[in-house]
């Protein structure tokens, strides 16, 4: 029952998200994460159905644990594409940042920048998230280099270097995956 909760919940929240990207066409600046949401938006959908009309707990967990799984390897992906891919050193003007509380008192900061690029004016966090203690040395309104990807001018990395998280969340991703592969054979 918790399980179910949760998966409808995730949908409708997947869903917003889903809907915000797609009128304001974000996924025309950030396509992969964008991506990545629209796709666990539709895994979680179909999951709800399943839960709704058919009933089958053995199937349930198999769906809920394939795009858990599929998630978090989209998102390990979207790390590694966002670091090969932002290649092209700029100068942005630092504008703060945001930050997302965790689980267990953890949270992630992502800074903000703007620049210009090809006459495009741009206001965009960070894919990746930083320590705090990187932004502490940080001023708002001071000149900082970043890279950015030259066909998505709105995809922005402070540092190109893959990070610890990125291979936890393959690590969860493979984990997410193995169980729910393990789960239909039993």
């Amino acid at each position: 029952m918790v399980m179910e909760a949760l998966v409808y919940i995730l949908t409708l929240l997947f869903g917003v998200s889903t809907v915000i990207i797609i009128k304001n066409k974000r996924y025309k600046v950030v396509p992969f994460i964008c991506l990545d949401i629209i796709l666990t938006f539709a895994g979680f959908a179909i999951t709800s159905f399943v839960i709704l009309f058919v009933g089958n707990e053995a199937l349930e967990a198999l769906l809920i644990m394939s795009v858990f799984g599929l998630f978090l390897f989209l998102l390990g992906v979207n790390d590694i594409y966002a670091v090969f891919c932002c290649n092209q050193k700029i100068e942005a003007i630092y504008c703060g940042y945001n930050s997302y509380p965790g689980r267990y008192g953890i949270t992630t900061y992502a800074p903000v920048f703007e620049y210009v690029c090809n006459g495009t004016a741009y206001h965009e966090q960070t894919t990746l998230t930083v320590p705090y203690r990187l932004l502490r040395r940080m001023t708002e309104g001071n000149t900082y280099p970043i890279y950015i990807h030259s066909k998505h001018p709105g995809v922005c990395v402070l540092k190109r270097r893959i990070r610890f998280t990125t291979v936890i969340e393959f690590g969860f991703a493979i984990l997410f995956l193995v169980v729910a592969i393990l789960w239909q054979q039993s």
